[in-house]
């Protein structure tokens, strides 16, 4: 319980003093695939910080091209370790309520819109 607590806070500090900085940069190079890993990599700077130990089997049975992976959250935490233990770049889908959440709501508004111009 505590160290979900202290997890939540440092995410939360991390998305409002990153957050911006890394969107204006995401919107500026019209490219956000550094946004993407800035965003992973915090997450899974956070979860070692306070001692969580993530550990990936079966990375190399992942098949090329396009899968649909499927996570049973046992915590708000457990999406960001996930995608981070993936080899390569996924899309992620979202309750509609989440793009309200400042910040993080308007990365997640921006990276779709983003996608959708370019045809992607």
């Amino acid at each position: 319980m505590i160290r979900t607590t202290i997890v939540a806070v440092l995410l939360t500090l991390y998305t409002l003093i990153a957050g911006p900085l890394l969107i204006l940069h995401a919107w500026i190079s019209r490219n956000p695939d550094f946004l993407y890993r800035a965003g992973l990599s915090g997450a899974h700077g956070v979860a070692r910080l306070v001692g969580l130990k993530i550990t990936v089997e079966g990375r190399e049975k992942i098949p090329q091209g396009t899968c649909l992976f499927l996570a049973n959250h046992t915590s708000f935490v457990d999406a960001l370790p996930i995608m981070w233990a993936i080899p390569r770049r996924v899309g992620v889908l979202l309750k509609k309520s989440l793009f309200s959440i400042p910040i993080v709501g308007w990365d997640f508004g921006w990276q779709n819109s983003f996608r959708s111009s370019e045809g992607i």
